[in-house]
């Protein structure tokens, strides 16, 4: 089983809690950007084709 310990290690790290609050969808977002652009880039073959489609998922 993964804990979150492991998880922060490795650089996957979900929303995170402050007080009782977890984050917003724009944070959460902006936190995962280049991990989402890699995806892209990997699906789609191009830098300008993955851009977009993080750009447009914002």
């Amino acid at each position: 089983m993964v804990d979150e310990r492991t998880d922060r290690a490795a650089g996957m790290t979900g929303p995170s809690t402050h007080a009782g609050r977890t984050d917003s969808p724009t944070e959460a977002f902006v936190a995962h950007r280049s991990l989402l652009f890699t995806v892209a880039y990997e699906m789609l073959g191009t830098a300008a084709d993955a851009e977009a489609k993080v750009r447009w998922a914002q």
